[in-house]
């Protein structure tokens, strides 16, 4: 009976002294680190630091922050540790010009792994990418391709390809990138007109929680600096990366609104090229998720249904 009892009271110790330990991790106030890399500086959040569970760096998409996908962390934080990543002109860095070296390609992934390998994150951190942060996420695994453990890329692309389109594009940058710097206020309302973003729930419904938080974000923007990112990373600036493709060493989820259905094609031929990969007979290796109801930004239409394949896409490859 005696050893019985000792034999309760240390189980429920264990239970006390794992159940406190958990609540700390999921309780630890979002830690904050700066990183500088050449013109730029990285500045890395932290909100769950749990040495059992692995890395999900979350890269934001133009005119966004890292703050725009924290509605799905609290459910995620169950299986990874999510992590935001942030870019901005270091210090003495006043962009009033066109200036497409400060947020160039190679600048930005340069950065970005420089944050991937500083201290702050884990070793092959699984990586999340929305519109142009999935198109840093490719750009830097072509150069870095066995870095990651998956990588998991929502309304993205791998750049253009076509010369001409590329010409074209860079114009039409460089024309928004003007209204930008001289009314931004302006820009904002024809931004949220453009098809891209009307076709959704969020898109039709301004007042949805999430999607308020986004453009406060967006409002809160330094048009300078939204500026740069055009001049230096729009689709037609970055080198395309659609021929080193194969050569990514990670898994890979496409995840895409049923209302987009130009990033849904864009998503398909992703697919379809990756099914050349020498690894693309491994179970889930190249996985597209098709959302319905939701349109380009499917982690704020859809939050539930973004947050189920984020979940089982680590689940099975975050091990």
């Amino acid at each position: 009976m005696i050893i019985e009892k000792h034999c309760c009271i240390v189980i429920c110790l264990y239970q006390t002294i794992s159940t406190l330990l958990q609540a700390t991790y999921e309780s630890m106030s979002t830690l904050s680190h700066r990183i500088v890399s050449g013109r730029l500086h990285v500045i890395i959040r932290r909100f769950q630091d749990h040495p059992g569970k692995k890395d999900l760096i979350f890269l934001h998409g133009f005119l966004g922050a890292g703050k725009q996908f924290e509605h799905l962390f609290d459910d995620l934080k169950q299986i990874i540790n999510p992590v935001t990543f942030d870019f901005y002109p270091g210090d003495g860095e006043d962009p009033t010009e066109a200036d497409s070296s400060l947020f160039s390609a190679e600048a930005l992934a340069t950065a970005l792994h420089d944050g991937l390998t500083s201290s702050v994150v884990q070793p092959k951190p699984l990586i999340y990418g929305y519109s142009m942060g999935g198109r840093l996420a490719l750009s830097w695994a072509s150069r870095y391709p066995d870095e990651s453990d998956g990588i998991l890329l929502e309304s993205s692309s791998c750049g253009i390809d076509s010369e001409s389109e590329r010409k074209e594009r860079r114009a039409s940058d460089a024309a928004r990138a003007q209204k930008i710097m001289h009314d931004y206020p302006s820009f904002l309302k024809e931004w949220e007109n453009l098809p891209l973003f009307t076709s959704s729930v969020s898109g039709r419904d301004k007042s949805t929680l999430h999607i308020s938080q986004l453009h406060q974000i967006q409002q809160n923007q330094e048009p300078r600096i939204m500026a740069q990112w055009l001049y230096g990373f729009g689709s037609g600036t970055m080198p395309c990366v659609w021929h080193h493709l194969n050569e990514i060493d990670a898994p890979i989820c496409l995840i895409t609104g049923a209302l987009d259905p130009k990033f849904q094609d864009l998503a398909a031929k992703i697919y379809a090229q990756r099914l050349f990969h020498p690894k693309s007979n491994s179970p889930e290796y190249t996985f597209h998720a098709n959302v319905s109801g939701a349109g380009h930004r499917v982690h704020i239409d859809c939050p539930e249904a973004c947050r189920h394949i984020i979940q089982a896409f680590c689940s099975f490859h975050g091990r």
